[in-house]
């Protein structure tokens, strides 16, 4: 903001260098102003106001010249935690009553989900996924988009996969349902085709000499050799919420000892250890629970993830 000047100068002075009329300036300001909840403030300068109401004044700014796109670069970055809160949803408020298109640029997943009608997720300068912020939370197309949305993180594991039976290190197993199966066998189909129409552009000799299509012989052998049932390499995933407390008597029940226990109120986060890696567990419980306590933990298998081992490209892409 320009600290020399008044709230409502701030929010004015893109209008005047446009020489709009006085009253017509006026008019848009004191719109914005009620918008924003800063009518009480219009006549005191930036360094008066709190970095929120700074902040709805930059926002001010923008909004009285009836853009048709508005385009934000971490707006709340600067802000401390409880602002941010305020400010965000003072912005998806303001969305809803302005409904003008808005792209937001931000590497807070929390205000990407919350704030979001699409999302786009990027890595590198690339597109990763596009889609609504459930799309994106229960459908990641890789583990990148996995491990990126979804606080706390997804839990990853490597592990091989020998016919129905996901064997991980210290051999332990999980069996797959014939639904899993199902869906294995469909992504290899799929990437197969994908990969051989690929192929076809390598139409010269000389093309096919190169290290790319040599690269692109040996993933079609793998595929091959999958589709035919040989034991492979996958990454298995689980989100820390789709593993839940049970009872002793529950049969499929994990035993684990808790490596550290962190109290969030109603809930905990577990750590403990799963197939020789830390791994974290999102609980509910009315008792207390302690570092170097017992538990009994079940993951939610409904909810589980399989990302292939080289392109890490998710192998399960719906609920099952």
């Amino acid at each position: 903001l320009y600290p020399n000047m008044t709230v409502y100068d701030n929010m004015a002075f893109s209008l005047k260098v446009r020489r709009y009329p006085k009253q017509n300036i006026k008019d848009r300001v004191v719109e914005a102003a009620q918008i924003l909840e800063l009518d009480d403030y219009l006549h005191r300068r930036p360094k008066a106001l709190s970095g929120g109401q700074r902040q709805r004044v930059a926002l001010g700014r923008a909004f009285v010249r009836n853009a048709q796109l508005f385009l934000m670069d971490e707006p709340l970055s600067n802000l401390d935690a409880k602002l941010r809160v305020q400010t965000r949803s003072e912005i998806i408020r303001l969305h809803k009553e302005l409904n003008t298109t808005t792209i937001y640029v931000t590497h807070d997943q929390t205000e990407a989900m919350t704030m979001a009608d699409r999302i786009v997720v990027m890595n590198g300068g690339y597109v990763q996924q596009i889609g609504t912020p459930l799309e994106i939370y229960r459908y990641p197309a890789n583990r990148f988009v996995a491990s990126f949305i979804g606080s706390p993180a997804m839990n990853f594991a490597r592990a091989t996969l020998d016919k129905d039976v996901l064997i991980f290190e210290n051999n332990e197993k999980i069996k797959l349902t014939p639904k899993h199966i199902k869906m294995h066998k469909k992504f290899y189909e799929n990437e197969l085709v994908l990969l051989q129409e690929e192929m076809e552009h390598y139409d010269l000799p000389e093309d096919k000499e190169t290290e790319d299509y040599h690269h692109l012989l040996e993933r079609e052998a793998q595929i091959n050799s999958i589709l035919k049932g040989e034991k492979h390499e996958v990454i298995f995933g689980i989100r820390p919420e789709a593993i839940k407390m049970v009872e002793d008597k529950d049969k499929d029940a994990m035993v684990v000892a808790v490596k550290l226990s962190e109290l969030l109120g109603d809930q905990y986060y577990i750590h403990f250890e799963f197939a020789g890696r830390n791994m974290l567990a999102k609980v509910e419980s009315e008792d207390e629970i302690n570092t170097g306590d017992t538990v009994n933990l079940k993951m939610q298998l409904t909810k589980m993830h399989l990302f292939d081992a080289l392109t890490h490209k998710t192998i399960y892409v719906k609920d099952i």
